[in-house]
């Protein structure tokens, strides 16, 4: 059975072919390599392929290079997580943090997120839904089209679009602040 070589195998025998790398590609080629594996730990336990128990065991493993391995790691997390179903992240980044007071902060910090900007969505989501579907109802009725059966698409109204677009934005912004001070 053949085995798969890693991506730093691959590097170091095109590296040979072309002539022998410095000392500073070598390192930037094991640097990659640790930043992939990161992320794949990251996407396994993401998919479920892995626990919290088991994420802990794979970083317990590393020798080396082991905050590039979780700074990737908790890259990968950060960019999944969901302001309506943060839990399996937030998880992760409990195991990931050695430093467990910073953990418990950040942990604080990603809920709050969370449920401001599930609750500042809902928030608007009403308002918009009532602001738009009276006017929409009268005219319908107007037409004489009536009835319970009748449902106003809030969803695809430009305005809530462009209320949605910019909450959004405004998450990722702070989860990204969140992220630059756990990667800092």
């Amino acid at each position: 059975m053949e085995r798969i070589k890693s991506a730093f195998e691959i590097a170091m025998e095109k590296a040979e072919r072309l002539g022998k790398a410095s000392a500073e590609e070598l390192r930037e080629m094991k640097e990659a390599e640790d930043v992939s594996l990161g992320e794949v730990i990251a996407k396994r336990y993401l998919r479920g392929e892995l626990g919290s128990k088991q994420l802990d065991t794979e970083i317990k493993k590393l020798q080396s290079n082991r905050d590039i391995v979780v700074g990737a790691a908790i890259g990968e997390i950060m960019g999944s997580l969901q302001p309506t179903d943060p839990d399996r992240a937030i998880e992760a980044i409990v195991v990931l943090i050695e430093d467990k007071e910073k953990a418990k902060e950040t942990v604080e910090e990603l809920k709050s997120l969370c449920r401001e900007h599930t609750s500042r969505r809902e928030r608007i989501y009403a308002e918009l839904k009532e602001k738009i579907e009276q006017p929409m109802r009268q005219e319908l009725s107007r037409l004489g089209i009536s009835g319970s059966a009748i449902q106003i698409g809030v969803e695809s109204n430009p305005q809530w679009l462009q209320a949605k677009e910019e909450m959004d934005t405004q998450f990722q912004r702070r989860l990204n602040e969140i992220k630059g001070r756990l990667l800092s």
